[in-house]
């Protein structure tokens, strides 16, 4: 950890300990934590938000990606369903999914219906349409995922 971090971690663990109940202040530290390198102390400031505000998918999309540094595809999963089930329309989630399926479990088919799923909450996402065009790619349909990027480049 270089001294930028640490000043950051503990600039946010003091605006944490000053003020408890401040959700945005746990992601801060969260995140802190998480450019620092230290996924458990990152987890355990998202799962303080959470805690702090369960309507909120943005926790647990962040811990979906603490999960994945962990290396903890199953926990990520969850994490990201998590926040989906909270707003069907947190694209960052759908992607995250794909990008563990892409990544650690190398299922392009799987990553291909969880962008599907996206799409249907979020029809006009150019973001999980290029992905679904990366899914293509990966999964040697070329032609498919040029008219995808086509799409996406469209909107």
């Amino acid at each position: 950890m270089n001294e930028k971090q640490s000043n950051n971690i503990k600039s946010a663990e003091r605006a944490v300990r000053d003020n408890p109940d401040d959700v945005a202040l746990y992601r801060e530290l969260g995140w802190a934590y998480f450019d620092a390198g230290q996924y458990d102390e990152a987890l355990a400031a998202f799962l303080g938000a959470a805690a702090l505000d369960a309507a909120s998918p943005h926790p647990h999309n962040a811990m979906g990606r603490v999960y994945y540094r962990l290396d903890l595809p199953l926990s990520a999963i969850a994490a990201y369903r998590r926040a989906i089930a909270l707003d069907p329309h947190n694209v960052n989630s759908y992607f995250g999914i794909a990008i563990l399926h892409w990544t650690k479990r190398v299922d392009y088919e799987a990553a291909h219906r969880v962008l599907q799923e996206g799409l249907e909450a979020n029809p006009d996402e150019p973001l999980l349409i290029a992905a679904v065009g990366s899914t293509y790619a990966r999964s040697g349909r070329f032609g498919e995922a040029v008219e995808a990027y086509k799409q996406a480049l469209d909107l």
